[in-house]
């Protein structure tokens, strides 16, 4: 293998576990204040997009901000009113 395909090979193994990062550190913010991922998160799964309470954790120097709430707990799930199915 040539030094040129080297370097990229290298560049690209480094621009992977570059992008691999952030993912790490949303788990370590949630395990850091005890909050689940969708205290900040608009979907947990780990989008980028950011409730306004995670723009403030953000803005507050990535600390838990204490002037704005967090958002409202999802509604409980109903259960399925369809009768089951005898055994």
């Amino acid at each position: 293998m040539d030094s040129g395909k080297t370097m990229v090979l290298w560049t690209a193994i480094g621009l992977v576990l570059t992008v691999c990062q952030p993912v790490e550190a949303t788990e370590k913010y949630a395990a850091q204040t005890g909050r689940p991922c969708a205290q900040c998160h608009v979907y947990p799964t780990g989008d980028a997009r950011l409730t306004p309470y995670g723009q403030a954790f953000v803005a507050n120097g990535f600390r838990v901000p204490v002037n704005v709430p967090p958002p409202p707990a999802p509604p409980p799930k109903i259960p399925s009113s369809e009768p089951k199915p005898p055994n």
